[in-house]
């Protein structure tokens, strides 16, 4: 049986203050105990294009974002709205708000915690409709909190519920494919392609040259691993359709040792 881990975005700077590290450690490690793996650009996956498009792609891959706001500027004067700063401004990376709003837009649940002090933009409460959680981030127990833990299944939940409604919609769109096809050499093939590609991920006639069929068989094999959530799809208007090894892909080839 595939440990079925399900793909989540985390956007958080990929630097951290060493008083923080402990306590981010601890929560990814929440989110792994779960059921949720973590992916965040420049971390765990890495740019082959332009940010702003690899964030779009790996978001695609994803069934919930997290929002994780820490300080990374700090403003001790100068005006804001021409009053002066008092006091002292705590601002998060400008890659929380782009990567919020995109994830927002794309209906993902979302689960948003900052640092107590930190403020502005998607971390003022009402700026969207998400309770937003403010912790002191340089605990490092700050994970193991009863708030923390009921807050992440709650947002889990949400999760499994967008990742259902995927599969769901998967299964309307390919009504000829069994509800849970079984998978051949060919399948586990074009499994072992993607998880080489990597962040590149392959067109469906990138598929069907590399194992020598038709561009119709291909897309059969893609279609019957995309409706089970063993890979990802990324759309861009006016270009060939890219696929994308995901998390529950990842799991099946390592238990079969083919990764």
């Amino acid at each position: 049986m595939v440990n079925a881990m399900i793909d989540v975005f985390v956007s958080r700077p990929t630097w951290v203050a060493p008083e923080f590290e402990r306590g981010l450690a601890g929560f990814l490690g929440l989110l792994r105990s779960v059921g949720l793996e973590p992916r965040t650009l420049g971390t765990t996956d890495y740019p082959a294009k332009a940010p702003l498009d690899e964030v779009i792609r790996l978001m695609d891959c994803c069934a919930g974002a997290v929002i994780l706001g820490y300080p990374q500027v700090l403003v001790t004067s100068g005006t804001v709205k021409g009053q002066p700063v008092w006091p002292d401004l705590s601002l998060a990376t400008e890659w929380n708000h782009i990567e919020a709003a995109l994830g927002y837009a794309r209906g993902l649940p979302l689960l948003l915690v900052h640092h107590k002090g930190v403020g502005r933009g998607v971390f003022d409460h009402g700026a969207i409709p998400n309770f937003v959680y403010a912790i002191d981030l340089a605990d490092p127990a700050w994970p193991l909190s009863d708030a923390v833990r009921g807050a992440v299944q709650s947002w889990k939940a949400d999760v499994e519920t967008r990742k259902s409604a995927r599969r769901e919609r998967a299964a309307i769109a390919h009504p000829g494919l069994p509800a849970t096809p079984a998978l051949s050499q060919d399948h586990l093939r074009v499994l072992q392609l993607l998880a080489e590609a990597g962040d590149e991920g392959l067109t469906a006639d990138d598929v069907a040259d590399q194992l020598a069929v038709k561009q119709q068989k291909a897309r059969y094999y893609l279609d019957a691993l995309l409706q089970e959530e063993y890979i990802s799809d990324h759309m861009v208007s006016g270009e060939p359709t890219l696929y994308f090894l995901d998390a529950r892909g990842r799991s099946l080839l390592a238990e079969k040792g083919l990764l």
